[in-house]
């Protein structure tokens, strides 16, 4: 590539918080540096504003807040003009209709770069036509149209995408298994299951309460959550630990089974599996929901097991439990398999071939 090409990422949420944005695009800003383009980061959120985000109390405040955070976007897309190409994941602002998108490709004539990684063109629970409206599920089909290059992170959300774009890519949300690597290779005694993610996906963990709570009447395990709020479980006992991007590793490391519980809606269809390669790239087998893009990650019976209803999840955590050396066996195997399809260094060339022409 020859000259200098300047890149304007317009983030939702600060840098190193969010797994959407670590995960699916802070880690290549190395790219960008090793071939010298510059580029700048804008967040939606300021930190006070996403510490209110998922809290139900001060409302008010964050509305405040929300207001500001509005009007500093406002100001920054003044910010845009020198630049050539403007990368966007999910959307400028959490709300309203694609206006800052409007402008940036129709009044500056500046490349989108659209990145999305959810079926975020949809609500995930029910709600008010109002509510919709407001917060502008119908603007992902324009910033769509409107993009230079679309990234889908499965092959579901490149089927809708490509109804709008026909320069969509799919490329899958990955692990550094270099910096995700075992760090423990024995199991603990009793055994430990374990699930991370946040607030938003705490309510499919919530449904898996009744198994869970069964295997601890029948075994002696320690169930662990590892997330930005403790789960409102009503039964069973477990160990809560906030989540850090500092102790990640280290604390997903402590678990010997990693768990994904998810419904089967149209939704969940657009998930990445992430905990799942998490739980994998450290050597830990991986028992989720048979739904989506789980069913090319996990390898049935090889490196972890896929479920269709509580009586599988109660029968293959019930196996694992009984069979210590399965565990061990099948975590070879999924980080074998998490290095040969869903690490960092593939996905490098990858992104590469998106960002080097913009």
């Amino acid at each position: 590539m020859t000259g200098k090409v300047v890149y304007y990422f317009l983030l939702m949420y600060p840098l190193k918080t969010a797994p959407s944005q670590r995960f699916r695009f802070e880690q290549y800003f190395h790219l960008l540096e090793k071939h010298n383009i510059t580029f700048n980061t804008s967040s939606f959120y300021d930190d006070k504003t996403y510490a209110l985000l998922y809290k139900k109390k001060n409302r008010f405040v964050f509305a405040l807040r929300l207001i500001k955070c509005f009007l500093k976007r406002c100001v920054e897309m003044f910010s845009l003009k020198p630049c050539q190409y403007i990368f966007i994941q999910r959307g400028a602002s959490p709300f309203g209709p694609p206006i800052f998108e409007w402008i940036i490709r129709f009044i500056y004539n500046k490349k989108i770069i659209y990145d999305f990684d959810d079926a975020i063109w949809m609500p995930q629970f029910q709600m008010s036509a109002l509510n919709k409206w407001l917060k502008g599920y119908y603007k992902v089909k324009y910033i769509c149209k409107w993009s230079h290059k679309v990234v889908a992170g499965n092959a579901y959300l490149f089927e809708y995408a490509n109804r709008f774009s026909k320069n969509v890519y799919v490329i899958p949300t990955v692990v550094d298994t270099d910096h995700f690597k075992p760090v423990i290779n024995t199991l603990n005694s009793p055994l430990n299951i374990g699930w991370t993610g946040s607030h938003s996906t705490l309510l499919y963990l919530e449904l898996l309460e009744p198994v869970l709570y069964r295997l601890q009447q029948k075994y002696k395990i320690n169930i662990c959550v590892i997330a930005n709020q403790a789960p409102a479980f009503a039964k069973i006992k477990y160990q809560f630990i906030p989540w850090s991007e500092t102790g990640e590793v280290e604390d997903l490391s402590k678990i010997d089974i990693g768990i994904m519980p998810l419904p089967s809606d149209i939704w969940t269809q657009g998930k990445c599996g992430f905990k799942a390669l998490q739980y994998m790239a450290l050597q830990k087998p991986a028992v989720a929901s048979s739904v989506g893009v789980n069913n090319m990650i996990i390898d049935n019976e090889q490196n972890g097991f896929l479920c269709d209803n509580t009586e599988d999840w109660e029968r293959c955590l019930s196996y694992l439990i009984e069979h210590p050396a399965t565990i061990l066996e099948f975590g070879k195997s999924a980080r074998s398999k998490v290095i040969r399809d869903f690490s960092l260094k593939k996905a490098e060339v990858l992104w590469w071939e998106v960002l080097k022409t913009g």
